[in-house]
């Protein structure tokens, strides 16, 4: 037999006439078979790969920003938690309006456990005023007492008053020493007291 680069076309025609109806079947079939392979398996396959990868990508792209969303909603029902039981916490130790009057005798008393002496008090004529809407809704009354005693007794006064159950606050204090008594001195407190309003506490206020 020749070989395939000395084939003339008369040698291919003399060949083709040589093969049975059996092989031309065979080979027909083998057409049809990997014709059918192609257009239902290899072609989409082929077509649809890019479609398919961006797809995934997609998915993936998606699946993190999920998973991102979901830390940071995880996150603010934390914070929501946590700032809403300080709101409650807040909200129990707010005076009420009618408490006020009651604070001179609550100073008062913490002054006497603290070995302190209560010289003189008055309220402050300037109020305190908050921002639109807390105004409506909280009320700031200030005091200026004038305390003696020992350096240590007036920090135990001020301890006792910044750790007091209610929303009492020190603005300000200025110490000197006592002119009579060097062992004592005299205290000026700037204090605030937080109440919260009437009408607020009708509704579900906020802070």
């Amino acid at each position: 037999m020749k070989p395939l680069k000395q084939w003339t076309k008369q040698d291919l025609i003399d060949l083709l006439k040589h093969v049975d109806k059996r092989t031309w079947l065979m080979i027909a079939a083998a057409v049809v078979g990997l014709s059918a392979l192609w257009f239902v398996l290899i072609g989409p396959a082929w077509i649809k790969r890019p479609y398919l990868r961006r797809e995934i990508q997609n998915m993936d792209t998606q699946l993190r920003q999920y998973q991102i969303l979901n830390q940071k909603r995880i996150k603010l029902e934390e914070d929501r938690k946590t700032y809403q039981a300080l709101f409650e916490e807040t909200k129990v130790r707010l005076y009420e309006e009618g408490d006020i009057a009651l604070l001179l005798g609550q100073v008062s008393k913490l002054a006497h456990d603290a070995k302190v002496d209560m010289i003189a008090s008055r309220p402050q004529k300037d109020s305190v005023l908050y921002p639109k809407p807390y105004q409506d809704r909280y009320l700031a009354v200030g005091y200026d007492f004038t305390m003696q005693g020992g350096y240590h007794q007036l920090a135990r006064l001020a301890a006792a008053i910044e750790s007091y159950p209610k929303l009492l606050r020190i603005q300000k204090i200025q110490i000197v020493p006592s002119k009579d008594d060097q062992s004592r001195h005299v205290a000026q407190f700037d204090l605030v007291a937080i109440a919260g309003k009437a009408a607020a506490g009708q509704g579900n206020a906020k802070i």
